[in-house]
């Protein structure tokens, strides 16, 4: 195992074994994924200046409502679909990467999945009604 595999820097805001993270990688990050539901490490990373991206099932937990993006979505699912568009995005100028970053809104977006969810809630609570009236 060389240097770079270790942790070597805390988040200060954390005291679980989470904290740790390395410093050529989370530590001098700019952006950090956090690619499975965790509130505290989140909220933290926020805390001290991080752009947090996130991939959980839930647009209502503490991870989705911290980070400045949320991908609402199993992260099997998610991990190809992100690389995918990540490589179209490589063809993309300065200025239209700059301008989905800034124009989004993690509210919003937590909002329409919410809407999403009671949509297709609503639509199999009629399936389940139809199907006890036969």
């Amino acid at each position: 195992m060389g240097t770079h595999d270790r942790p070597s820097e805390t988040i200060p805001e954390l005291s679980s074994n989470r904290r740790k993270v390395d410093s050529e990688g989370i530590a001098i990050a700019d952006v950090v994924l956090v690619p499975l539901e965790d509130g505290d490490r989140t909220e933290a990373l926020r805390a001290i200046g991080k752009y947090v991206i996130t991939i959980d099932l839930n647009p209502m937990s503490r991870t989705s409502v911290f980070s400045n993006i949320t991908i609402v979505d199993n992260v099997v699912r998610a991990m190809p679909l992100m690389v995918e568009e990540a490589r179209e995005m490589l063809t993309w100028s300065t200025e239209k990467l700059y301008a989905v970053v800034t124009n989004f809104d993690n509210n919003e977006n937590r909002a329409i999945s919410i809407n999403l969810m009671i949509e297709h809630l609503e639509n199999r609570a009629r399936e389940a009604m139809e199907v006890q009236q036969l």
